[in-house]
């Protein structure tokens, strides 16, 4: 019989704490997923997750909920292609409206690149105007894969222009 440890609550010396609620539906008790994540003194304060249930990135988190009293707080949605992240958009506040949601977009270096698959950029996309010329950040790294330098600045057209450099 093989046993699997699963975290199912967690409390502090105050007595607050968080419950862990699972999907069970899956018949591999490996593929399991986190369904919900709640507050140990009510169900109504938690935060939900939904999974990709299709395709070569199945069991990958799709979207994050977070909910109180009956009301979605906020949702965060990731988009994957190929088992790779490639946007975060992240919920609206009284900072970021639903017209321009905080989005950043994941960017790989290509197959025939020495750092093939590792990340090359995180581009923010979250305002109109910094459409045509958004924030990056850059990556680059030592031939062992690890990173040696992150850069950041702006796009000018296709063009990389390091935040100290800007005038």
């Amino acid at each position: 019989l093989k046993m699997i440890a699963r975290l199912s609550t967690q409390t502090d010396n105050n007595g607050n704490g968080i419950l862990v609620n699972y999907d069970y539906s899956v018949n591999d008790s490996r593929a399991q997923r986190i369904k919900s994540v709640q507050d140990i003194h009510s169900v109504a304060r938690r935060i939900e997750f939904d999974y990709v249930n299709s395709g070569n990135i199945k069991g990958n988190i799709k979207t994050i909920r977070k909910i109180a009293d009956g009301s979605t707080l906020g949702t965060w949605k990731y988009d994957l292609a190929a088992s790779r992240l490639t946007t975060v958009t992240y919920p609206t506040d009284q900072y970021i409206s639903a017209a321009n949601p905080l989005k950043l977009r994941y960017d790989y270096y290509p197959t025939d690149n020495v750092n093939a698959g590792l990340m090359s950029r995180i581009t923010e996309l979250n305002d109109e105007s910094l459409e045509a010329n958004p924030f990056v950040h850059v990556y680059e790294y030592y031939p062992n894969g690890r990173t040696f330098r992150v850069k950041g600045g702006y796009l000018e057209g296709t063009d990389f222009v390091e935040e100290s450099s800007q005038t």
